[in-house]
């Protein structure tokens, strides 16, 4: 296998066809475009230069954009088996929970022992 650089020419769900810049004249076949460069995570597209290569009983894979780019967008559920550490803050849109414990709704037993209203 021969890692080569390349144009894409269309995008398709989960592969690409890509125009190789040493042989403009051909397309290849579809290439697997991995989940970290489709839609709004790689954000590739028609027109992109990219790297690949190309096995006969694989079909091939693109394997990086020439310029570099990612948009830093996870546009799907992750599951982190390990401890998270931000070094500065972290915001999210929706609510945050620990275990069944809501950021967003949870409520505490005030001094006179009745249940506060949820956060504002």
């Amino acid at each position: 296998m021969e890692v080569q650089k390349g144009t894409v020419q269309t995008m398709s769900g989960e592969t690409a066809t890509v125009i190789p810049a040493t042989h403009p004249d051909i397309v290849t076949q579809p290439l697997i475009v991995p989940f970290y460069w489709r839609k709004d995570m790689g954000n590739l597209q028609a027109g992109d230069k990219v790297y690949f290569f190309e096995d006969e009983e694989h079909g091939g894979q693109i394997i990086a954009r020439v310029d570099g780019n990612w948009e830093r967008k996870i546009d799907c559920e992750i599951t982190v088996t390990g401890d998270i550490t931000a070094e500065a803050n972290i915001n999210a849109k929706e609510d945050v929970k620990a275990g069944e414990i809501s950021l967003k709704n949870h409520t505490h037993i005030g001094n006179m022992g009745a249940a506060t209203s949820a956060p504002k």
